[in-house]
């Protein structure tokens, strides 16, 4: 039995095709599953620096809800980002870090840094970007990314 080109070229071609968008399924589901991950963080002083009664949820919470959609409230996006750098001490920052992470991480929008950093402050006027760069100082001096 004799093979033609005619028959051979496209089963081999259908074949290729079928292993590329198999292979390129399976690596963007394996990148999505490490990607919806939220981080993992160490407390710098191992969460004693939390003092009772505090709950960083209510924090983490206000901040989803100022930043979902379209804003147009800056200034009361900056004064939750300033009671957040505020907070008075590193381990109740990284809490409220850590319960975004865990509550609204996702693939698509990052954790809470990336969640501060897509805000447009240029929509519709110009707001001056003043508590921004304190909250990012704070995160890279506790490795939070």
């Amino acid at each position: 039995m004799k093979i033609s080109y005619i028959t051979l070229l496209p089963t081999l071609l259908i074949a290729l095709l079928i292993i590329y968008f198999v292979g390129r399924s399976t690596g963007r589901a394996r990148a999505n599953k490490k990607a919806a991950t939220p981080p993992i963080v160490d407390y710098p002083h191992g969460g004693k620096g939390i003092p009772k009664g505090f709950d960083p949820e209510i924090l983490a919470d206000k901040l989803f809800l100022k930043m979902k959609g379209l804003t147009f409230d800056k200034p009361g996006l900056d004064g939750l980002l300033l009671q957040l750098v505020s907070l008075q001490t590193d381990d109740m920052f990284v809490a409220v870090y850590d319960v975004f992470n865990q509550k609204y991480h996702s693939a698509k929008r990052g954790g809470l840094r990336q969640w501060i950093e897509r805000q447009d402050y240029g929509f519709p006027i110009r707001f001056p970007d003043l508590i921004r760069p304190y909250v990012y100082q704070r995160m890279d001096n506790l490795n939070l990314y």
